[in-house]
């Protein structure tokens, strides 16, 4: 007895089999150098996200506020920053929203005021930095090299996370 299988679960399987083969090879670790990705909105700060990092390390976190876990962990990562700041470490939430007016209510509501750069094009973000799902953070030295990575929530105030984000960065923060 022969399967009837029906075009659209075809075409169904190969799209699910190309996005498998792609996220196969994007491993963040091959990430070396933090890309020249250029922003729409930044905060006042650079226009392209590697000049970021040119004079301070960095905790990059990706985000967006249709992410359910991004939202959740938000507030921490505003603590994470006032633990960082003494050690020459800053903590920045890239968006990857398309509504910036959405992100800003969202950041007034919960008073969140890290450097909020947004991205020119989620996908370049994506396939840029190697991210497979958000929240994704980057660990990234003054002058643009990514150290690390973590995929998924975080609970990034607690002190050993600190901890080991200043033992990871701090030697490249240039205080």
């Amino acid at each position: 007895m022969q399967l009837a299988i029906k075009p659209l679960a075809t075409r169904l399987l190969a799209a699910s089999l190309l996005a498998a083969s792609l996220f196969a090879h994007a491993d963040p670790s091959d990430l070396e150098r933090l890309p020249a990705l250029t922003l729409k909105a930044n905060a006042g700060g650079p226009p392209q996200l590697d000049a970021w990092a040119t004079d301070q390390a960095l905790v990059l976190n990706v985000w967006a506020t249709w992410c359910a876990p991004c939202r959740k962990e938000m507030p921490a990562l505003q603590r994470l920053s006032t633990q960082l700041a003494p050690h020459g470490i800053r903590v920045v939430a890239l968006s990857v929203d398309e509504d910036i007016n959405l992100m800003k209510e969202f950041l007034l509501k919960y008073d969140i005021t890290l450097d909020t750069p947004v991205a020119a094009s989620a996908s370049d973000v994506y396939r840029e930095l190697k991210a497979f799902a958000l929240p994704f953070t980057l660990y990234v030295a003054r002058g643009g090299r990514v150290l690390g990575q973590h995929t998924g929530v975080r609970t990034w105030d607690q002190p050993a996370v600190a901890a080991e984000l200043v033992e990871l960065l701090g030697k490249t923060a240039g205080d």
